[in-house]
């Protein structure tokens, strides 16, 4: 039986300030541009515009919210509503109804268009 070594200790270490630095990076990253993709339509609204949009999936509507910033699917045409139950995150993917909501910069939405 092999023993736990320092090496290994350092490994798992590392492992874990990696997922954390990503996870706190991915969370205080701000945006102001919520680009909507929908069954091979790209959509764009302000993230400071708050509101209740609608966008027509591979199965159906998705409707989701933009509220303080933030944005979150309230309803879907999927099966089994993952993507609602995700809350306000960023990204939010429903692979049934082919939609992704993702929140970037304007800068980063530019230049992903001119690209």
């Amino acid at each position: 039986m092999k023993r736990f070594t320092f090496f290994d200790a350092v490994l798992i270490l590392l492992f874990s300030l990696t997922g954390i630095f990503v996870t706190a990076f991915t969370f205080f990253k701000k945006g102001s541009v919520v680009r909507v993709e929908a069954a091979g339509s790209v959509y764009k609204y302000s993230l400071e515009e708050d509101g209740i949009y609608e966008v027509e999936g591979a199965l159906g509507k998705t409707i989701f919210e933009i509220r303080d910033n933030k944005v979150h699917i309230t309803e879907s045409a999927c099966p089994n509503k993952i993507c609602v139950a995700a809350g306000f995150s960023n990204p939010i993917v429903c692979l049934p109804n082919e939609v992704i909501i993702t929140v970037e910069d304007e800068a980063e939405a530019f230049d992903a268009v001119a690209q």
